[in-house]
């Protein structure tokens, strides 16, 4: 853990690691002012418990080139499904505004990259995630030259307490089983989605 709420700060760089057998998280970066730069790490979740894999809350960063996968919800673990306005979902990368997500491999998570608040992502590659490849919620994104293949959805567009905006430039999603791309709107709030080939 790298940082702490409510209080505490911390940075650090973490390349070339293998992490596997945690509990809870691989890797948590807290707190405003607590800052990671995570490369070429490899980070498998359990089978048999409920994981996350790179979780970033309040913090900013660059998560580049690794690999996360298998990070999802598990029994007995109540509340998760794919309802984002009354369930959990676990995610391979949950990132915030300021955190950089680019050039990973996100296979067989729930979700593959779960984003909030002002973010870009680009060039990862998601590949059989449960629920949808990216959940971008409550906030403005930009995706670029991501590729989604395989697993429930392409790219989930989530308004819960703010308009939210995504645009989605040259992001090729393929053999998806459900929406491509898919709209969730709660509460008065709109969700738009642009495309652009």
């Amino acid at each position: 853990m790298i940082g702490d709420l409510p209080a505490g700060t911390g940075s650090a760089t973490i390349r070339d690691s293998r992490i596997t057998d945690y509990q809870g998280s691989g890797v948590v970066v807290l707190n405003s002012g607590s800052e990671a730069t995570l490369l070429r790490n490899i980070i498998t979740g359990q089978k048999s418990i409920s994981t996350d894999g790179i979780e970033f809350v309040e913090a900013t960063g660059r998560v580049e080139q690794n690999t996360v996968s298998d990070n999802s919800c598990r029994e007995p673990d109540a509340g998760c499904g794919t309802d984002f306005f009354t369930e959990f979902q676990h995610a391979g990368i949950l990132a915030n505004t300021g955190v950089v997500v680019t050039k990973n491999r996100l296979v067989g998570n729930q979700l593959g990259i779960y984003a909030f608040g002002t973010m870009e992502t680009s060039h990862n590659t998601l590949i059989d995630n449960e629920y949808f490849g990216m959940a971008l919620q409550d906030g403005e994104f930009t995706a670029y030259k991501d590729s989604i293949r395989g697993g429930g959805g392409g790219v989930a567009v989530v308004a819960s307490a703010v308009d939210t905006t995504a645009r989605l430039n040259r992001v090729r999603i393929t053999e998806v089983s459900g929406e491509p791309i898919q709209k969730f709107e709660c509460c008065g709030f709109t969700a738009t989605v642009t495309t652009e080939p």
